[in-house]
């Protein structure tokens, strides 16, 4: 679950750095760690 941790860091990171609009670059975030958990799913079938 390490990336979970890393995923976490990077929402407080992001966070104190941009507390004006945290929640889009949150939301980008998860987007981008969806599309590459698609892309590896899609490659070991």
């Amino acid at each position: 679950m390490w990336i979970g941790s890393r995923v976490l860091k990077g929402a407080e990171g992001m966070k104190t750095m941009g507390s004006n609009r945290p929640v889009p670059l949150v939301l980008l975030l998860w987007l981008v760690i969806a599309r590459s958990f698609v892309t590896v799913c899609a490659n070991q079938e």
